[in-house]
């Protein structure tokens, strides 16, 4: 099935660039410019699957147009795009319940790449407020990365995750081992966290295993060049979110 995805971008530059990498994909692009033709919009294209919001636009209220096709579309799945890289933007977003959150200016490759997986992945269900995600953890830690690989991730931290639990973290310093033009987003699972102490201070720290949820074929060959490099010895991730 052709999926309709609408894209309600105020300027036309980043519409057309994004409706040119979407529609390479298979997708079928509406196009809106404001929260009044994309409602307009959707009332036309009952069967859209997916919003990709620019959270500047009519000047930064896409806080407004959010909440407006969040309460009332409630089949559609709302993908962010916007100009804060802080911790507190990635997660009051997601909190909101978007499904994703990108930062500008968009990778082609890499928003393709997320729709895919969103689109292919993620299960139909009616929200509600209730069903909006709590943030569980810190917005900021500093995490040591003890080691990776394409399926699982060990990181070294201050505070305890429980097993099962979905993060999603943005690694500023793995997205620039990996030479990547976008600071990359990672889904994974907690395996385990195992709670240990230092041996010198005997302060306590957590030692948590997780699996990647997703990859693109871009990053995993990016880690696997890195690992034959040995370039993830002692680095350290300097930003994580962590969200239900």
């Amino acid at each position: 099935m052709n999926q309709k995805i609408l894209l309600v971008i105020e300027h036309k530059h980043e519409r057309e660039l994004i409706k040119h990498s979407l529609n390479s994909s298979g997708y079928t692009i509406i196009e809106s410019e404001s929260s009044g033709s994309a409602l307009a919009a959707i009332s036309n294209h009952p069967d859209v699957s997916m919003v990709i919001l620019d959270w500047s636009i009519e000047e930064n209220n896409g806080i407004a147009t959010f909440n407006i096709l969040y309460e009332n579309f409630p089949s559609i799945l709302i993908f962010v795009i916007g100009d804060d890289t802080s911790n507190n933007a990635v997660i009051s977003i997601i909190n909101l319940g978007a499904v994703d959150y990108l930062i500008k200016p968009v990778n082609k490759d890499h928003l393709s790449f997320m729709v895919d997986n969103i689109l292919n992945h993620h299960k139909t269900e009616v929200r509600t407020k209730s069903s909006r995600k709590q943030v569980l953890f810190p917005a900021t830690s500093s995490i040591e990365l003890i080691s990776i690989s394409k399926q699982f991730v060990e990181f070294k931290l201050n505070f305890s995750i429980p097993s099962g639990t979905v993060t999603v973290f943005t690694c500023y310093d793995l997205s620039e081992i990996l030479e990547l033009p976008f600071k990359t987003r990672f889904s994974c699972k907690v395996i385990s966290c195992e709670k240990l102490l230092d041996s010198k201070t005997n302060a306590p720290h957590y030692c948590v295993k997780a699996n990647f949820l997703s990859l693109s074929p871009i990053i995993a060959s990016k880690i696997e060049q890195a690992l034959l490099k040995n370039l993830f010895a002692s680095k350290e991730v300097v930003q994580k979110d962590f969200i239900e």
